[in-house]
């Protein structure tokens, strides 16, 4: 069976950070993007056209405000989910958006690993939130909004089950670093990073680090670069592999993307 691959329209006026966006879904294979706009009256045009499955839109557009076209975007596009992509962080920006009914609202220094994801949560018909703001706040208010819970549903967003520093330590820790080499790698005591893993085991119901990164990488929380040379692997990291379906040699010393990282 050929899987379907999800079409996507970006409307994003900073052409760098539109290019970024394009490479990042370009090398998805769930993803295919078909167009890109710098404004919202461009963008729609394309939308129309185009008839994208999904819809990556910049709140604040030179022309207008993006969630102005949201409307116009149901109109000629009906089945074009919409994923709103911002700098703004407030939980005013976020009910606003969600009370427009768009499916999807992250912000813009989101890593590349939790911008697909949330592609992929909003394309299986979930309401994804990714933000710092307090998240009960907003469900509360939606469970109350009318033009959302029509049908007196029970409101939930999905969100990630952890933060983008736990999965950071969780990645380094796969790498076997022990606690005081994650905390000199991103400048942390080592006392914080003790605390992230305390943290990260309640979040996953887990007991140990090692249980922690076989449940992240399971659960499609935790992504692991795939190297293809044939250099040694580490032991104790063959051993996580073994029990956890990891990529067997997903970490290899003559990879220079690795050993570099390494040697720091």
């Amino acid at each position: 069976m050929i899987r379907k691959e999800n079409t996507v329209v970006i409307i994003e006026d900073e052409p760098m950070l539109r290019k970024g966006l394009g490479l990042v879904i370009r090398e998805s294979e769930e993803f295919v993007l078909i167009g890109e706009a710098g404004q919202a009256r461009e963008g729609l045009a394309m939308v129309e056209r185009q008839q994208p499955d999904l819809l990556m839109l910049d709140l604040r557009l030179p022309d207008m405000d993006g969630l102005q076209i949201v409307p116009d975007v149901r109109r000629v596009s009906p089945d074009t989910r919409i994923v709103v992509f911002s700098m703004y962080v407030g939980q005013e920006h976020i009910q606003e958006a969600l009370r427009m009914q768009v499916h999807g609202y992250i912000t813009k220094d989101a890593a590349p690993a939790d911008l697909m994801h949330a592609l992929r949560m909003v394309m299986k018909g979930k309401l994804y939130v990714d933000t710092p703001a307090p998240m009960d706040a907003i469900e509360d208010d939606l469970k109350r909004d009318p033009v959302i819970n029509t049908a007196g549903d029970d409101v939930k967003i999905d969100k990630p089950v952890l933060t983008r520093r736990q999965v950071e330590i969780l990645e380094l820790a796969a790498r076997e670093l022990t606690n005081r080499e994650i905390a000199e790698r991103l400048h942390l005591r080592e006392k914080t990073v003790e605390n992230h893993f305390s943290s990260i085991n309640k979040r996953l119901g887990t007991r140990s680090r090692k249980e922690a990164v076989q449940a992240a990488y399971q659960r499609g929380l935790i992504h692991l670069p795939d190297a293809s040379g044939s250099g040694p692997t580490d032991s104790r990291l063959r051993e996580i592999n073994t029990n956890s379906g990891l990529p067997y040699n997903w970490y290899d010393d003559d990879d220079e993307r690795f050993r570099n990282r390494r040697q720091n």
